[in-house]
């Protein structure tokens, strides 16, 4: 039985000139069916608007802005009036009482949404630009340990200059707990982390348990002594609807947070660090009313092994109070693929720029220098191994189409200058992102080869290739890595340890294709031949057959099963402990109440000379570890091999210098072997201080950048294990 509603509006409170400022919307709805609405320009001082209506449930009635949504006018804090079925009595046209317009509504409609845009770039650690890159915005929320994301905005797509635009509406002015149904949260371990550390000072606290990711005002009511269960109790006058209302988080009412803080903060210490991001209950929070966006970025990138985050900002990098305009600059890690700009020189010439990621100009090029062909990158005097990518550009216009490496150890002898073992010259790939109208962004890589071509093995130039496979038409074709890419060397089985010099030799293509013209390409704007030396320092390990040491260890164990590896580059092992004149067994018991002095025998050593440090630690106990070298009085020396067991040292020599870490002061340049050592502590009680198993432990470092890692991935460790009882 449809029925007539009229709605009256009194805008006498507002200034006449004022009116013209906006329309506003009137909406309707009830527990069945959608809502209606009629949008009006006020001009009059009273308006009406008439709906037809279902007069058998409770209405609701709602005034907003023109540019709200019917949903948005029941959500947002507004001039609302609630219509009950009795107030009918039969009658099938209600008026209701005038809703007056008031200026605070007026004037917060004109507010109530905002259209923002946030302007930007995203750039590689070095500054270059980030194309083809997803890049999404979120307005964030913070609560205790809890945050809460949304995203503003689309996900967008960086330009080829790694430019981005985002533009969203945003309003503001919610009834809480609309907003809240509308969050979603999840825990963040970065405050979790920093509230616990500062809850645990307090001894009188009761336990916390385990933060979890849903939000429960149970974990806060309990660090009230005398919190009761009223702030936790549902709401029974919020103007939702009986079925939205019963779709909120049981027994979580947000409104009741301002009740709770006072009491909490009589628990809590000030906190400027969490006062500063605005964390409650350190500092007040009403987010349902916050008109100015907080916001962090995401952003990810596919260059072609699936999509990968490059920009992961946190509750620490947040921007608060974005305005409508933002500038932001975004720097991603070292996932992203970059947009890259060769300076390729002009002319019959070439430059080697890198080794790895070590540029030439870190590497000793000195000829006569003992140093030559070793990096200072990430520490001094350091050798490559492994694959080792050779980076470099080769001059444009002067139809360079293929490249071979040439490779001597004896660079003064020009007759000893060849083609570089093909086995040793590894391929590499050349990406691409393929930018389309869509815009689509397709990446697109390119295997190169070293191949046997007319007595040479070359690889295509970089200005061959990009002539020979442009992209589609209409398709922006940006490269993102490898261009700069000249060769992965293969050294590890291939070349011997030593000094190695490198070179380029460019070929063109001549009628039908074939190689031509060979020619050593010189140093752009030089007359000195393009090249590198690098000194190579690889290692051997015995897989033939785990529990055999190859010298010089005999007889320790190695390979799986043990925590000792199968090879002497570098070698470790523990030779004795002694305490009180005598010598204890691994496993033994060892019994310390008498205190005094202890020695430690073992070794640490690299037959190349490329130690680059040494460890010796106790651990025990849960989690526990003395660095032994660093205890106060610990004398560290050189060991003689005289009468020690030939099979347990394997001809290891005594140390050159029984240091703990590499010291250019304390060692020639650039060799430090290790060697044989002593410890001697003064005190035992030091080394084991409590009635525990423990477990000595050496390890031993080179220095060799090995597959482009510079994070000492050569290295070696071996255990012995006893009982003390103080």
């Amino acid at each position: 039985m449809a029925a007539t509603l009229v709605v009256a509006l009194d805008a006498r409170q507002i200034n006449k000139d004022e009116r013209k400022q906006q329309k506003l919307k009137v909406a309707v709805r009830g527990l069945k069916g959608k809502a209606q609405s009629q949008t009006i320009a006020v001009g009059a001082d009273a308006a009406q608007l008439k709906f037809s209506v279902e007069p058998r449930q409770t209405l609701e009635v709602a005034v907003g802005p023109a540019d709200a949504s019917d949903d948005e006018l029941f959500q947002l804090q507004t001039l609302t009036q609630r219509v009950l079925p009795s107030q009918w009595r039969a009658q099938k046209v209600l008026t209701l009482p005038a809703l007056a317009l008031t200026p605070f509504y007026w004037r917060f409609w004109l507010r109530w949404c905002r259209n923002i845009t946030v302007s930007g770039r995203v750039l590689c650690p070095d500054g270059r630009p980030v194309p083809g890159a997803r890049v999404q915005a979120f307005d964030v929320d913070y609560v205790w340990w809890w945050a809460s994301q949304q995203q503003a905005g689309p996900t967008v797509l960086t330009d080829a200059n790694g430019n981005f635009s985002i533009s969203f509406r945003w309003c503001c002015g919610w009834l809480p707990l609309w907003w809240w149904r509308m969050r979603h949260w999840a825990l963040q371990p970065a405050l979790a982390g920093r509230i616990l550390q500062v809850l645990r000072l307090n001894e009188k606290l009761p336990p916390i348990p385990k933060p979890d990711p849903v939000p429960d005002l149970r974990v806060l009511q309990r660090l009230m002594a005398n919190a009761g269960p009223g702030p936790l109790a549902k709401p029974t006058g919020s103007p939702v609807l009986a079925e939205e209302r019963a779709a909120l988080p049981a027994g979580f009412d947000p409104t009741a947070l301002a009740s709770l803080r006072s009491g909490l903060l009589q628990q809590l210490p000030r906190l400027p660090e969490l006062e500063r991001l605005r964390l409650w209950p350190w500092a007040p929070w009403t987010p349902w009313t916050d008109c100015t966006p907080d916001l962090i970025f995401r952003v990810t990138q596919d260059c072609g092994q699936g999509e990968k985050t490059i920009v992961d900002e946190s509750v620490f990098d947040t921007r608060w109070n974005i305005p409508n305009q933002l500038d932001v600059t975004l720097h991603a890690n070292d996932l992203a693929c970059c947009s890259v700009d060769l300076d390729e020189p002009e002319g019959n010439c070439a430059v080697i720029t890198h080794a790895c990621s070590t540029l030439i100009t870190s590497i000793e090029q000195t000829p006569a220098s003992a140093l030559l062909g070793l990096a200072s990158h990430g520490g001094p005097d350091r050798p490559f191994g492994g694959v080792v990518t050779l980076r470099g550009v080769l001059g444009t216009g002067a139809n360079i189409d293929a490249y071979e490496i040439l490779h001597t150890q004896t660079p003064a002898v020009p007759a000893s200058w060849a083609p570089l073992n093909p086995a040793a010259c590894g391929g590499f790939t050349r990406s691409y992102l393929d930018i389309s109208a869509g815009p689509s962004i397709v990446p697109v890589h390119f295997a190169v080869a070293f191949a046997p071509e007319g007595g040479a093995t070359v690889a295509q130039s970089l200005e061959h290739f990009e002539a020979a496979n442009p992209p589609a038409p209409g398709v922006l074709r940006l490269p993102v890595g490898g261009q700069d890419v000249l060769v992965n060397l293969l050294s590890a089985d291939l070349l011997a340890d030593g000094v190695h010099h490198f070179a380029l030799r460019a070929w063109s293509r001549g009628p039908g294709g074939a190689l031509v013209n060979p020619r050593v390409l010189p140093l752009c704007n030089t007359q000195t031949q393009a090249g590198i030396a690098l000194r190579l320092d690889n290692r051997f390990v015995d897989s033939s057959a785990p529990f055999e040491m190859p010298p010089p260890s005999p007889q320790q164990a190695c390979g799986p099963g043990t925590v000792h590896s199968c090879t002497a580059e570098p070698d470790t092992r523990l030779l004795a402990v002694r305490y009180q004149g005598q010598v204890v067994q691994p496993c033994d018991v060892l019994n310390t109440q008498a205190g005094g002095p202890v020695t430690i025998d073992f070794f640490a050593h690299d037959p190349d000379g490329m130690l680059h440090s040494l460890g010796l630690q106790s651990l025990h106990g849960e989690n526990l570890a003395i660095d032994l070298l660093s205890l106060p009085g610990a004398v560290l020396a050189p060991l003689s091999p005289a009468g020690l067991p030939a099979a347990a040292i394997g001809g290891i020599p005594q140390a050159d210098v029984a240091v703990s870490a590499y010291s250019t002061a304390m060692a020639t340049r650039p060799l430090w072997h290790g060697g044989l050592m002593r410890l001697t502590l003064p005190d035992v009680r030091a080394a084991f201080p409590s009635t525990c198993a423990y477990v000595l432990q050496v390890d031993a470092f080179k220095r060799t950048i090995a597959d482009c890692n510079y994070n000492l991935p050569y290295r070696n460790r071996s255990q012995f294990s006893l009982t003390v009882v103080v």
